[in-house]
């Protein structure tokens, strides 16, 4: 069959466009790195790779969120934290002004000092983060708790912010302030001192509400004679402190005190009483001091009150027993509660129990402590001419703990020289901070999960990477090796033209 020269032409031009082509593409992939750098490439896994752009996009938008979520959660754990730490400072000081060294002046310092423990708690739930207020709830652009006079406002909402943080988890990010206007349940906080009377045979290790008394010597001086070291270190009971100190010829007298709280001490001169070699005994005892008369009176070393308590031992209650009627009244129900049977404060718990499901009595150091398994509030006292809510430090009105209707109660009592007062307030100040460290612990719970979801999204930020470049990058070393033939084929393909086309007619004559 004959060939014209325009078919071998037409074919030798093809070729080098195919050629030329081939090396062009090449050259593309290795000065791109990319295998596909167009749709005509590879329609099907160019698709792919748009999808993978999209998870790509939506990934770095969540580890956005991720961050922007954590700086809210660290700003709200140190707040919380820093707001621990004062609700501990707070009960500290009124542990101080319901204490035997309180006075008038302490109490006004004490007055100062609440003031400005309220300030910093403001302060702390009013702090801004980029701008915004992290204890408002949706509330953002409102400072959330504001101060008029002595009673401080709420403005904001109980709105959860929640962030998309992943594929499938949104994570709350914040704590409205309403979480700090009550609690879930209703407390009572007693006012009395029901820690049973010091005996004689009150073992050692129940002083001090349970903390004990320390093995040791103390030394004991009387007037002007010589000190007198007294070894302490086989004493079981208060009994055998008492013996012990009356046979050492120290030229004093040991008894329990009047009150039957703590221990005397009598003589015939001013009493000195010192630690020896760094003990701590002389403390534990209450006797670490001296007298300006011939009678050293101890400090306050009750044992602890336990539901096992007999209420016969208890000082505070002689000449009250039987006990009579408790009142209270949830929600205008009134309902009567019979103590007269009741011998121990584990009688007392039970028959409250059972005649107001829900209604618990607890103890907290030497008081009662009544809780309301309800956010409703309640109120105790006994029927006219009864004094058992009186005797047992319960009477009042109970509230879901508050935080800073804890400050303005407080204020009131100290600036009452109500006693009583400021240890119902103590209670409800426990249960404030108990529910702060639960708020706290929800954020720790949630910085958790955002670590552990931040892990998730890097290793698949990698996983779409790998998958991406798996389809779209070129392998280099296979690419400028093709480039190479890719080259060489053309470089061939437009010599076989040029000496194709060198003939002429007379090359067939």
């Amino acid at each position: 069959m004959r060939v014209t020269q325009q078919s071998l032409g037409n074919e030798l031009i093809f070729q080098i466009n195919r050629s030329f082509s081939r090396m062009s593409l090449y050259r593309l992939q290795v000065s791109s790195g990319k295998r596909i750098n167009s749709f005509a490439d590879d329609p099907r896994a160019l698709g792919t790779i748009k999808r993978f752009d999209a998870l790509e996009a939506q990934n770095k938008q969540h580890q956005r969120n991720t961050d922007a979520a954590r700086t809210y959660l660290e700003a709200t754990d140190s707040g919380l934290q820093d707001l621990s730490t004062l609700l501990s400072d707070f009960r500290a000081l009124l542990v101080q002004e319901t204490g035997p060294l309180a006075s008038d002046s302490t109490r006004a310092a004490a007055i100062n000092e609440v003031r400005g423990l309220r300030q910093s708690a403001l302060s702390l739930l009013n702090q801004q983060v980029e701008g915004s207020y992290i204890f408002a709830g949706y509330q953002t652009g409102r400072e959330p708790f504001s101060l008029v006079g002595d009673a401080v406002t709420y403005n904001g909402d109980a709105a959860v912010q929640e962030v998309q943080v992943g594929p499938t988890l949104r994570l709350a990010v914040n704590i409205p302030g309403s979480e700090f206007l009550g609690s879930n349940s209703a407390v009572l906080g007693g006012s009395g001192n029901l820690r049973p009377r010091i005996t004689g045979a009150t073992p050692l290790a129940d002083l001090n509400d349970g903390q004990g008394v320390s093995s040791g010597r103390i030394e004991v001086t009387s007037g002007v004679n010589l000190p007198v070291t007294i070894d302490l270190t086989g004493a079981v009971t208060v009994q055998d402190v008492l013996d012990t100190i009356n046979a050492s010829g120290a030229g004093v007298t040991a008894s329990i005190g009047p009150g039957e709280d703590g221990i005397r001490l009598t003589g015939a001169d001013p009493i000195s009483v010192k630690e020896v070699l760094g003990g701590s005994v002389a403390t534990d005892l209450g006797l670490l001091g001296s007298s300006s008369t011939t009678t050293l009176d101890g400090q306050n070393i009750q044992p602890a009150l336990s539901t096992a308590v007999a209420l016969a031992d208890v000082k505070a209650l002689d000449g009250t027993l039987p006990l009579g009627v408790l009142r209270f009244d949830i929600g205008g129900k009134v309902t009567d509660v019979d103590l007269s049977a009741a011998v121990t404060f584990d009688d007392i718990r039970a028959s409250v129990a059972a005649a107001i499901p829900g209604m618990d009595v607890q103890l907290d150091g030497g008081t009662l402590v009544l809780r309301y398994g309800q956010p409703a509030p309640f109120t105790v006292e006994s029927p006219s001419g009864d004094p058992t809510a009186s005797n047992l430090g319960v009477v009042g009105e109970a509230s879901p703990a508050r935080l800073f209707e804890v400050f303005a109660d407080v204020l009131s009592a100290l600036e009452a020289g109500d006693v009583g007062a400021v240890r119902q307030s103590m209670v409800e100040l426990q249960e404030v901070h108990q529910n702060v460290l639960t708020q706290l612990v929800t954020v720790g719970a949630r910085e958790t999960t955002l670590d552990q979801n931040e892990s998730l999204l890097l290793e698949r930020e990698q996983s779409l990477r790998l998958e991406r470049s798996r389809l779209e990058d070129a392998d280099l070393v296979d690419v400028a090796t093709r480039l190479t033939f890719a080259e060489q084929s053309y470089q061939a393909a437009l010599a076989a033209s040029a000496s194709v086309f060198r003939l002429s007619l007379l090359d067939y004559l």
